[in-house]
C-alpha cells in the first residue's frame, strides 16, 4: 500500500525465531517481571485451570477452561462434581493455578471413565472448550482440516502419480490461493523454460544435457 501510495517499496523481514520469540509471551512477561526463568510445565497453561491435557480411557485430549463460568459448567454440566466448586482449593482461578496437580486428579477421575472422543464431546456440548489430540493419521483424514481449510490437497506427480501435499495456511476470501502443482523433478521444465522462452532448439537441449549444464 505504501508503495501504491508512495512509489516507495519495502523489504518485509520475518524471521522464524522472531515468530517462536513472539509466541512465547507468557512466559516471556513471567521472567521479565519477575526475574525468575520458569520451569518446563509440560502441556498446562500457567495463567488458567483447569487448562492441560487429561487422560482418558484411550488417550488424552485438552481442556481449555479460562474463567470461573466455565469452570462451573464443567463441574455441573460434564463432572457432576458441585462438591468442586466449594473446595477451597478451587474457588477462583488464582487457587485452582496453585492446585492444578489435585485438580488434575479430580477430573481424571471421570475423564479416564470414558474415551477421548466421549469426553470432549461431552464438555463441548456443555459450552466449555476441548479438544482432540490428533496423531497424524488422525488430523490428515479430519474432514475439518483436509476439506473445509484445504490443508491436504491432491496434486499429481510426473513421477509418483497421484499424491497429496500440505496446503496453502494463508486463506484469501475473494482469491482463495490454490496449490495447482507439486515440486518440479528435476529438469522437468528445461524444455519450456530454456526451448519457448530462450529459443534453444531440441538438439541445443540435448547437448547441453549430455554436457551436464542443465
Amino acid at each position: 500500500y505504501n508503495r501504491e501510495k508512495t512509489g516507495v517499496g519495502n523489504h518485509i523481514d520475518v524471521a522464524l525465531v522472531d515468530s517462536i520469540f513472539s509466541g512465547m509471551e507468557a512466559k516471556m512477561m513471567q521472567y521479565v517481571y519477575t526475574g525468575v526463568s520458569p520451569v518446563k510445565t509440560g502441556n498446562k497453561y500457567i495463567t488458567s485451570a483447569p487448562y492441560d491435557s487429561f487422560k482418558a480411557k484411550d488417550g488424552s485430549f485438552v481442556i481449555g477452561c479460562g474463567n470461573d463460568k466455565l469452570f462451573n459448567l464443567l463441574c455441573t454440566r460434564v463432572l457432576h462434581r458441585e462438591d468442586l466448586l466449594t473446595d477451597p482449593r478451587f474457588l477462583n482461578n488464582a487457587l485452582r493455578c496453585e492446585n492444578h496437580a489435585a485438580l488434575k486428579v479430580e477430573i481424571e477421575k471421570w475423564s479416564t471413565t470414558v474415551t477421548a472422543a466421549e469426553a470432549y464431546d461431552a464438555i463441548n456440548a456443555a459450552g466449555v472448550p476441548a479438544s482432540p489430540i490428533n496423531d497424524l493419521h488422525q488430523i490428515s483424514h479430519d474432514p475439518h482440516v483436509v476439506e473445509d481449510r484445504q490443508m491436504f490437497v491432491p496434486v499429481k506427480h510426473p513421477v509418483i502419480g497421484d499424491m497429496r501435499v500440505n496446503g496453502n495456511p494463508v486463506k484469501l476470501l475473494d482469491m482463495m490461493p490454490e496449490v495447482v502443482t507439486c515440486a518440479p523433478a528435476l529438469g522437468q521444465h528445461n524444455e519450456e523454460i530454456y526451448g519457448q522462452l530462450l529459443g534453444l532448439d531440441k538438439e541445443r537441449l540435448e547437448a547441453l544435457a549430455e554436457d551436464h549444464v542443465i
